[in-house]
């Protein structure tokens, strides 16, 4: 799917992906060098990976931003904004996804209120991925043998 994205741009497909098994069937993927776009922040990644009621969910940082996304059986239904602690409006957002996130302190427009507030940025991603995925990465998680490095170049 990388691959396809960065063809599909008239790019050298050059990213490289590590991934791993989680249990109950999660997958934890991580994007090294986003130096051709993020690949896994790519609304049809998302919505490739999340197609027949899976969830998918993806976050980034660089210098100026940190914004998490979540997509649900073939649609993205989150954004999340990690450094203001805020929620961009989004036609696709499903009420109970926005009602997770608000319920933690989130916000639609008005300043960020409980847990979001005593948080970090990266904190908030934490706490916004756990909320709409259900999943609390443990530390063990990023311990131990990778499925090996995944060069989209190679397919």
């Amino acid at each position: 799917m990388a691959t396809e994205r960065l063809e599909a741009d008239g790019m050298q497909p050059e990213v490289l992906l590590l991934g791993r098994g989680l249990r109950d069937g999660w997958s934890l993927i991580v994007e090294l060098e986003g130096t051709l776009g993020w690949v896994g922040m790519d609304r049809a990644v998302l919505e490739a990976l999340s197609a027949g009621g899976r969830v998918a969910a993806s976050a980034f940082e660089d210098p100026n931003q940190l914004m998490g996304h979540v997509a649900a059986d073939g649609q993205v239904v989150c954004e999340l904004d990690a450094i203001t602690g805020r929620l961009p409006y989004t036609a696709a957002d499903t009420e109970q996804t926005v009602g997770n996130l608000l319920s933690l302190g989130f916000s639609r427009g008005d300043e960020p209120t409980g847990l979001v507030v005593a948080a970090g940025a990266a904190g908030r991603v934490v706490l916004a991925l756990r909320a709409v995925t259900g999943v609390e990465l443990q530390e063990e998680d990023f311990d131990g043998p990778w499925l090996g490095g995944l060069s989209a170049a190679g397919r």
